[in-house]
């Protein structure tokens, strides 16, 4: 804005009415497309700021559109919106999908009981969980991990030769 304050008193020179008006629709211009580059590094940065907290917080079963557009003081039909135009899916998927890979991540690196995993990373109804798994990827998740931990003994052997 500082250079916009700074060619006001290049405003105060002009020869006709027409001239005044040319140099203040210009000026108008210029400061309508400053504030619409601003609002747009405002929305990024406060899409950025909630696609890492939904990053931080999708294990929370109560992790929800309408409360992250409440926080952040915008509509919920904005948010997801802007949030399907971010990130390619809307909320609920890129919430599921999140999950989704930490329940892959978990099968392979732990042996805790699925139920728990299921649980852990904020899906509370594990028949519907494992239907949805079993979906995606073709396996349920005891058959995903099964057929996993064989393929890295497998490799781990391989790698041993």
């Amino acid at each position: 804005m500082a250079e916009f304050v700074r060619d006001i008193p290049n405003m105060t020179s002009f020869e006709s009415l027409e001239e005044l008006e040319n140099k203040l629709g210009m000026f108008a211009a210029q400061i309508c497309k400053q504030v619409e580059m601003n609002t747009e590094t405002k929305q990024h940065s406060i899409m950025d700021e909630i696609i890492a907290q939904v990053d931080e917080e999708y294990t929370d079963y109560q992790l929800s559109l309408d409360k992250l557009a409440q926080k952040h003081s915008i509509s919920s039909s904005y948010l997801s919106r802007a949030f399907k135009e971010r990130t390619g899916c809307n909320f609920s998927q890129y919430v599921w999908q999140r999950r989704m890979e930490e329940v892959k991540r978990l099968l392979l690196t732990t042996g805790d009981p699925l139920k728990d995993i299921i649980a852990r990373v904020g899906y509370l109804d594990a028949p519907n969980f494992i239907r949805k798994f079993k979906k995606v990827t073709g396996y349920t998740p005891g058959q995903y991990r099964k057929l996993h931990t064989a393929r890295e003994k497998t490799l781990l052997y391989a790698d041993d030769e």
